[in-house]
C-alpha cells in the first residue's frame, strides 16, 4: 500500500505542476482507458492521451490548478489493486468540480500503473 500511496502523491504533484505528459507516462499504462460519468447520466470515454491533452489545454489559462483526494480506500490483491477517492478539483484556488474516482491498478515490471480510471463528476 505504501507504493500505491506514493504513486498517487506523485499523481497529484504532477497534476499541480501541469506536467501532463509526465503524469500520463509515469502514472498510466499507455492503453489505459478513462471513463467519466456525469450527474446527468452522460458517459464519456477517453484514451489517457486525450484526457492528459484536455487537462493540459485547460491548465494553460490558469495560474494554478490542483486536486485533492479524500476518503481514500485501497484494496490490493497480488499484482492488482483498486484505489477509490473522493476528489475536488481547484482552479486558481477555487473548487470547480468534485466527485468520486475509481482507479484500477496493475503492477507491471515492478511498478504500479493505472490501467483504468472511472470517475463520477457531480
Amino acid at each position: 500500500m505504501t507504493e500505491i500511496r506514493a504513486l498517487f502523491a506523485d499523481y497529484l504533484k504532477l497534476h499541480a505542476a501541469k506536467k501532463m505528459d509526465e503524469w500520463r507516462d509515469k502514472m498510466f499504462l499507455p492503453e489505459a482507458l478513462c471513463v467519466r460519468a456525469a450527474a446527468d447520466g452522460q458517459v464519456s470515454i477517453f484514451p489517457i492521451a486525450e484526457l492528459a491533452r484536455t487537462i493540459a489545454d485547460e491548465a494553460k489559462a490558469l495560474d494554478e490548478q490542483h486536486e485533492i483526494f479524500e476518503d481514500v480506500r485501497i484494496e490490493v490483491y497480488g499484482h492488482a489493486a483498486h484505489y477509490a477517492a473522493t476528489w475536488t478539483l481547484f482552479h486558481n484556488n477555487k473548487a470547480i468540480r468534485k466527485g468520486r474516482a475509481f482507479f484500477s491498478l496493475v503492477k507491471k515490471d515492478g511498478a504500479w500503473k493505472i490501467a483504468s480510471l472511472v470517475w463520477y463528476r457531480e
